[in-house]
């Protein structure tokens, strides 16, 4: 889906073993007149079901921006966001001086249906809750 995303030029898919954080790292580009500039953009992607108050994707997701040298950060989930989630991110961000963005519960939902609506019913069929 975030292949589908206008200016991603890479998506590499990391999660196996020992990710630092990191099941994908996008490479985007964007421009500015003249000026191409690229920025990397790790993801950490969580199957929750219900309210997320488990802070761990947030902690894995610093540890991939300080090892990827990432401009920014994302976490995916299937679980509804919380005001503990929500705040753990901003803190994140705050921290790193760097954009964490969360994608949750039925945020998610209409990112596949905006970008990739054909994986919908894919997604279904794997069990992602929404």
């Amino acid at each position: 889906v975030i292949r589908k995303i206008p200016g991603v030029i890479d998506v590499k898919e990391n999660g196996s073993g020992s990710d630092h954080g990191a099941d994908l790292i996008v490479t985007t580009n964007t421009s500015v007149g003249t000026l191409e500039i690229k920025n990397r953009i790790v993801v950490q992607v969580k199957s929750y079901e219900g309210d997320v108050l488990n802070t761990d994707a947030v902690d894995q997701t610093k540890i991939a921006i300080k090892h990827y040298k990432a401009s920014a950060g994302m976490i995916i989930t299937t679980g509804e966001r919380t005001e503990t989630l929500e705040k753990a991110v901003a803190d994140a961000g705050s921290e790193l001086g760097c954009d964490i963005d969360l994608l949750a519960g039925k945020e998610l939902a209409q990112f596949v249906i905006h970008y990739a609506p054909g994986q919908l019913f894919r997604l279904v069929e794997y069990g992602a809750c929404f």
